[in-house]
C-alpha cells in the first residue's frame, strides 16, 4: 500500500488522506481549511485541487470516507466527482442533512421576504442564490452511501473497495457518530484514528476497541490537535458538575455552545437539572440535534 497524506500534518484540520494500491484507493476525509489553519482559499480553489488530485494516480476502485461531521472534515464533499462513490455514518449523514434543512429554511424565509418587498435587486439574487447552493448541496447528501453504527462489543462489517477493505469503529468525539478505521490490503494493516478523546461519556470504549482490534498494525495515522496542549482534559461529567455550580450560584447563566457537540449539550442538561433551574434552547438547530441524541 501506499499512503500519501495531501493536507492536515502541519496543520489542525483540513485533512486529506490518500491510501492506494496498483488496483484500488481510498480517501479519508477532504475537509475544509479551519480559520486560521493552512492557507485561505475560496471556493474555486478548493474545487480546483479536488479535481487535482483525481486527476492524479487514477485507479479502477475509488471512493471516499468520512471519519465524522465536521466541516473541516467533511467540507469539500460537494466536489467530489459525480462517480466516486462517498461513504459516511449514517448519523453523521442525519446531522449534516438537518443542518443543511434547518439553513435552507432560513435562506427561503429570506427569499420570500424580498420578494414581497424587493428594494435591492441584488439582495435578491445572491438569495435566491444561496438557496439553490443549499437544495444542491442536500440533493448530494441524500447520495451518500451509509453505513449503520455498529451495536457495542460487536465487531463492524467492512467496505470492500477493489482489494482495500475498510472498517469503520464507532469512537467518542465532540460531535457525535465519529469513526476510527481499520484499512487493509496487500497483507498490510493502517489504523487511521480520525479524530478522537477519551474523556467524553462516549469514550470508555477508546481502549477496549484499540485493545481489541488494533492488533498488528503497519502504519498508524493519528490526529494530534492536543499533542502541544500542557493542560489535562477534565471528564465531561466535571464539566457538568462545575457548571452546576455556577448555574446554582447565579440566577441567570447563559451557555454559548456548539449544536454539534452532543455530549456537550448532554452536560449542560445535566447541569440545569442538578442546579434545579429551567433550560430554555435560543436555537432551532440546537434543539432538533439534541432531539436526535434523544432518539439515537
Amino acid at each position: 500500500m501506499n499512503i500519501k497524506v495531501h493536507r492536515g500534518l502541519d496543520q489542525i484540520g483540513g485533512c486529506i488522506t490518500e491510501i492506494s494500491t496498483e488496483t484500488s484507493r481510498v480517501f479519508i476525509d477532504f475537509g475544509l481549511n479551519l480559520p486560521g489553519y493552512g492557507i485561505a482559499t475560496t471556493p474555486e480553489e478548493d474545487q480546483e485541487m479536488v479535481e487535482s488530485i483525481f486527476a492524479q494516480n487514477k485507479k479502477e476502485n475509488e471512493a471516499v470516507f468520512y471519519t465524522h461531521g465536521h466541516e473541516d472534515h467533511v467540507g469539500l464533499f460537494e466536489y467530489i466527482p459525480s462517480n466516486i462513490p462517498q461513504y459516511m455514518g449514517e448519523g453523521t449523514k442525519e446531522l449534516l442533512a438537518l443542518k443543511y434543512h434547518v439553513t435552507h429554511e432560513g435562506a427561503k424565509l429570506k427569499v420570500q421576504e424580498l420578494q414581497n418587498n424587493v428594494s435591492d435587486e441584488q439582495e435578491y439574487k445572491d438569495s435566491l442564490s444561496k438557496l439553490e447552493y443549499i437544495e444542491y448541496k442536500i440533493s448530494l447528501l441524500n447520495r451518500m452511501n451509509l453505513w449503520k453504527r455498529t451495536l457495542p462489543r460487536k465487531k463492524p462489517a467492512g467496505i470492500l473497495i477493489g482489494d482495500i477493505k475498510i472498517t469503520p469503529f464507532f469512537n467518542c468525539h465532540s460531535i457525535y457518530d465519529s469513526y476510527m478505521f481499520l484499512i487493509e490490503a496487500e497483507g498490510k494493516r493502517i489504523w487511521h484514528t480520525g479524530d478522537y478523546r477519551a474523556h467524553g461519556y462516549m469514550g470508555k470504549g477508546l481502549f477496549p476497541t484499540l485493545k481489541k482490534y488494533a492488533t498488528n498494525i503497519d502504519v498508524l495515522i493519528t490526529e494530534g490537535t492536543m499533542l502541544n496542549h500542557d493542560e489535562k482534559c477534565i471528564h465531561e461529567n466535571t464539566v457538568s458538575k462545575k457548571m452546576a455550580h455556577i448555574m446554582k450560584t447565579f440566577k441567570y447563566v447563559f451557555v454559548l455552545a456548539s449544536a454539534t457537540n452532543i455530549e456537550r449539550l448532554a452536560s449542560i442538561k445535566e447541569a440545569a437539572k442538578n442546579a434545579g433551574k429551567s433550560l430554555y434552547i435560543w436555537s432551532l438547530f440546537l434543539k432538533k440535534t439534541m432531539g436526535i441524541f434523544t432518539e439515537r
